[in-house]
Parts: C-alpha cells; structure tokens; sequence
C-alpha cells in the first residue's frame, strides 16, 4: 500500500533517510510540510520505502528515494515516484549518482531524462540531473 505520509511517520522516514543516505540527525531535520512531502510503501504495517521531495506549486523535485534492500526490484520504487508525480503540474527533477546504473535505467524509464552533470556532487561520484516535463499540447 502507498499513502501520504504525515507527521507521525517522520520519526521511522528519519531513521530510514539516515541509514540509506549517511544524513546524521535526519531523524530531527525531516519535517513534513506543505512544500516538503512524502509518501510511504507499507507491507504488513513495515515501512518498507519512501519518497521524499519537494512540491513548490506543482514542481517537484525529489530529494529521496529508497526501498528496504529486501522489497527491491518489486516495483516499488517506480510506484513512489509514480504518486509524486501525480502532483506534478510542471517538472519534476533529481539527482542520481553517475555510478548507480539500475536507478538511472529506471528513471529513464519514467519519462525522465538527464540534462546535465554536477562534477564531484558527492564526495566519490558525480550527480547527473535528471528531469520529466509535463507534455504539453
């Protein structure tokens, strides 16, 4: 099941932001918001992913995504970002790391497309942006 999640999840969405993204004190920073969201996979009550990003009037940008190790390749990831872009008025966009071949081919599969290359983003890799447009007429 995928929901919306609320203020009482942000203490389990901390916890998971750390352990997936090396961001100490997420359990604190992560505040859900009017323009910060999220929404939660859940089997069997687990928390078992998440998406995290940002809706500033219809343009989003995700910030992060992950899935329990145990529950990859299920689908789960391209639903999350599926429901996040149900919101998407405009653009969407995200960082990937160079390196992290199997999301950038899941991406690309989601419509969105690399536009450009932040050398040396993070402290071993480079970040490609990524982006998916609304089509217009």
């Amino acid at each position: 099941m995928i929901r919306e999640l609320n203020n009482d999840d942000e203490p389990m969405l901390g916890i998971l932001v750390e352990r997936y993204f090396k961001r100490s004190g997420a359990t604190k920073d992560v505040r859900l918001n009017e323009f910060l969201k999220a929404f939660g996979a859940f089997i069997d009550g687990k928390m078992v992913g998440f998406v995290l990003f940002n809706d500033v009037y219809g343009d989003i940008e995700i910030c992060y995504i992950a899935v329990i190790e145990e529950y990859r390749r299920k689908h789960i990831a391209s639903m999350l970002i599926s429901e996040a872009l149900k919101l998407m008025k405009n653009i969407c966009s995200l960082d990937v790391r160079s390196k992290n071949v199997a999301a950038i081919a899941l991406y690309k599969s989601m419509g969105f497309v690399p536009v450009y290359i932040r050398k040396n983003y993070y402290d071993d890799d480079d970040a490609i942006v990524m982006l998916k447009e609304v089509q217009k007429c």
